[in-house]
């Protein structure tokens, strides 16, 4: 069940990566900022691991 739980994680990380850059590029540099530094702590950029 954990080993699932990973998975996910990175996938919603992943998604605030992607906000995160869209409110940065539309102004909000606060909200955006905060949004891609969430999305790296909860492992976004692992994607990037996996086929490398």
């Amino acid at each position: 069940m954990i080993l699932a739980s990973v998975p996910l994680v990175w996938a919603i990380g992943i998604v605030l990566i992607i906000v995160g850059i869209v409110y940065l590029v539309r102004g909000r540099m606060l909200l955006g900022a905060v949004l891609t530094v969430l999305g790296i702590l909860m492992g976004g950029l692992n994607i990037l691991d996996t086929f490398g």
